[in-house]
């Protein structure tokens, strides 16, 4: 019994020893590592060359990228051909993407109006200003790489991905280059090419970092350590760029944050066995919208090494056989089960979750998480707010990350226009400081207008979607009283109102709101005319519901969308003291008399309805043209006596000027500010808006409009008809969108006064 044991152990021995020496002298299969360069926008050449290495048959076993290298590194390591990468690029809008803010669509409802007017804005916090650690944020950037990277949520290890991953960052604390290959994707790659002082740094796994191009631009060393027997390299820096090719600013702040590169770089070239180094010369860390061409600058850079890189595919292949492609990961949906809330004080972790509108237990598509992010950033309670996706057995966990903005804001605008003049803006907002989940601002205007503002919004319900608003205002300004477009007086109204409305929200489309509103108006004449004029007060109020809809990309000179503000509101109540002045042709000065009540009631209706509508709708052409509908309107009527008009000289619509500055002033090209008053308007509008250069503006305009103070007679075809209550406008305005806000210059006219007029704004009205 023990001989047979002992001759079955020795033939096991020499069957195991045969197969263990088979295994040696078969060889491995070469493993290729890819290392990519940042570079900015020139990083997007790095997809040319992938298009090179596919074309020839490379298959890429290990890939390190720094700042865009690390975007474009990433996106291919996770399953994206590099035919999808290219179309990312053509078609991501980099301006947005890059900028400090999102576009106008993503703000609350509620915060629109204020949102991106103000040239100056100023964090305080503990009593001190606080100025931020760089210039952009990158929340939409975030979310984007967030959305982008979502097949591979569930691969927490960069390792994991169809091809293992690694990118480079920067210790900002003491300056060493950090290679992450774990954690979250979308914030590693956020980290690895934040430019100091550009972009915000990154806290990422308990280290402050900043791009990894300030000490290794071009990582081949971390790729060798990965296991790359065989090292292609894409580098993009040529050495420091002379004098004339500094010419802007983002490669003089690109080329002072990297001195200390040039050695490194020379260091790692000599380690690859392939390298790759377009011609970029023309372009520059911000040439994000000449995609196409840095693409081919790649593509043409890696056919020089396309045959080589071709034999070696087929060698590998002929001796180790074809490898599988690679494919990215398919994922249509996640069960979401709960949530987690990072570093967010109490006071916003309700409204971070309620404004999510998600629910647990519930399966969701990618791109909703993107969006219901944008949709907490539109609140302005978050400088910045990221997410980030964990799978359990039961589901899919979401964990919220946001940087608060501070509690306290102070901002500053600078306006000009023709009819108000020079103003300066100042601006006082405040979050969560008189209860949980409010917003409460000041805003005044210091000019010879003097004008100032005070609102206080509460938000409400389960989704954050409803609110409580409280507001004051006061304007004291002069306006011209004309007759038969001439000028006879001009009045200075002080307006004092006290309103309270809730309202309901669909987030950043539209809100419906009812309020109530008392108001105090005072009509003080300064340059009497040579007829009647009214000199007194009225105290009125009015219940009102309102509409607004904004869906534009911008405030001013927007590609697409549509702005609507509309109002119907009830008078009631109306207490006025009125004096009738005019002048004594007999004596010389002016005689002032008390009004009877039967004269004030033919001035002052006490019981109305008033509707006004101002909507535009912007119709998008092509890359440069934009077709602009407007259409606007308001009429006064009394409900109670149908055949009587309802009179008001406290309440007409003012008719003229390009932008509604004041209450009841409806814009109409071709007049002044406040040149037709009257009861009732319907007009229309027509403006077509090209873009001679990037911000540059040509925009013909025209409109038609018709008013009479009768709405009783109002659409008879008598009154239609007559020719002095028809207008037609038109003019051509030239526009920038400068850094103080748009600047237009307008000459415009009338057919009813045969002479043009100029009009001049300057940054966003009060």
């Amino acid at each position: 019994m023990r001989v047979v044991f002992i001759k079955i152990f020795v033939l096991s021995m020499f069957v195991t020893g045969g197969v263990f020496a088979q295994n040696i002298n078969k060889k491995a299969r070469p493993k290729i590592g890819l290392a990519l360069s940042g570079g900015g926008a020139k990083g997007i050449s790095h997809i040319g060359a992938l298009m090179v290495l596919e074309k020839a048959g490379i298959s890429v076993d290990y890939i390190v990228g720094t700042s865009m290298g690390s975007v474009v590194g990433a996106l291919y390591a996770i399953g994206y051909s590099p035919d999808s990468i290219a179309y990312i690029a053509r078609n991501e809008n980099w301006d947005e993407l890059l900028a400090n803010n999102p576009g106008l669509r993503q703000i609350a409802i509620e915060e629109k109006s204020d949102f991106n007017r103000y040239i100056i804005e100023l964090p305080i916090e503990g009593r001190r200003f606080r100025f931020p650690r760089g210039l952009i944020d990158g929340q939409e950037l975030s979310v984007e790489l967030s959305r982008l990277t979502f097949p591979v949520y569930d691969k927490k290890k960069f390792t994991d991905f169809p091809i293992p991953f690694k990118c480079v960052a920067t210790d900002i604390t003491n300056g060493e280059a950090v290679v992450l290959d774990s954690g979250n994707i979308a914030d590693a790659i956020r980290a690895s090419m934040a430019i100091p002082s550009f972009f915000t740094p990154v806290k990422y796994q308990n280290r402050l970092l900043v791009d990894g191009g300030i000490v290794r631009n071009f990582p081949v060393e971390h790729v060798k350590e990965m296991g790359a027997d065989i090292i292609i390299g894409v580098n993009l820096s040529k050495g420091f760029l002379q004098e004339k090719e500094l010419d802007n600013i983002i490669d003089i702040l690109n080329q002072s944050m990297f001195l200390s590169d040039g050695e490194d770089t020379k260091r790692q070239r000599e380690w690859c066995d392939f390298l790759i180094e377009p011609d970029l010369t023309g372009f520059h860390a911000g040439s994000f919208n000449a995609a196409d061409s840095l693409i081919k600058r790649g593509y043409d850079a890696a056919m020089e090494s396309f045959e080589d890189l071709q034999k070696l595919a087929k060698k590998l292949d002929k001796e180790f056989g074809q490898k599988e492609s690679i494919q990215i990961p398919k994922i249509d949906s996640v069960l979401l089960t709960n949530f987690e809330v990072e570093d967010i004080s109490k006071a916003n972790r309700d409204l971070i979750i309620d404004r999510l509108n998600l629910t647990r237990n519930h399966w969701y598509k990618p791109d909703v998480f993107p969006e219901a992010m944008k949709k907490v950033y539109g609140t302005r309670y978050f400088r910045k707010v990221g997410y980030e996706l964990f799978k359990y057995e039961d589901g899919t966990r979401i964990r919220l990350k946001g940087n608060e903005n501070p509690p306290t804001f102070f901002n500053v605008a600078l306006n000009y226009n023709s009819f108000s003049k020079a103003a300066i803006i100042l601006n006082l907002t405040s979050r969560n400081l008189l209860g949980k989940n409010t917003r409460f601002s000041s805003t005044l205007n210091i000019a010879d207008m003097l004008r100032f503002k005070s609102e206080y919004f509460k938000y409400l319900g389960s989704a954050k979607n409803r609110g409580l608003g409280v507001s004051f205002w006061f304007d004291n300004y002069d306006f011209p009283l004309y007759e038969t477009f001439v000028r006879l007086a001009m009045y200075r109204q002080k307006y004092t109102a006290l309103d309270i409305k809730y309202q309901i929200a669909s987030l950043t489309v539209n809100s419906t709101g009812a309020g109530l509103r008392r108001e105090l108006i005072v009509l003080t004449p300064n340059i009497y005319g040579s007829g009647e004029n009214y000199d007194g007060s009225v105290v009125q109020d009015r219940v009102y519901i309102d509409f607004n809809l904004n869906t534009l990309n911008r405030h001013y000179y927007a590609h697409s969308g549509s702005k609507v503000n509309m109002n119907l509101s009830y008078f009631f109540n109306s207490n006025s003291n009125l004096k009738l002045i005019s002048r004594d042709s007999l004596n010389g000065g002016f005689i002032s008399k008390n009004m009877t009540s039967e004269l004030t009631d033919s001035l002052i209706t006490n019981r109305y309805l008033q509707f006004k509508l101002l909507s535009n709708k912007y119709i998008h052409i092509n890359k440069k043209a934009t077709l602009v509908l407007g259409f606007y309107g308001g009429l006064t009527f009394n409900p109670f006596s149908p055949k009587e008009n309802a009179n008001t000289i406290f309440n007409n619509f003012m008719v003229g000027g390009l932008i509604p500055n004041f209450r009841n002033q409806i814009p109409f090209i071709g007049l002044s500010d406040f040149q037709i008053r009257t009861n009732n308007f319907i007009g229309a509008q027509f403006c077509y808006q090209y873009e001679i250069s990037k911000n540059l503006f040509v925009i013909p305009k025209f409109n038609l409009g018709y008013h009479n103070n009768n709405f009783v007679r109002y659409f008879t075809s008598n009154d239609v008809l007559k020719p002095s209550n028809q207008l037609f406008g038109y003019g051509i305005t030239g526009g920038f969108n400068s850094i103080l806000g748009p600047l237009d210059f307008t000459i415009m006219r009338n057919t009813q006064v045969q002479s043009f007029v100029f009009y001049v704004n300057l940054g966003y009205n009060f």
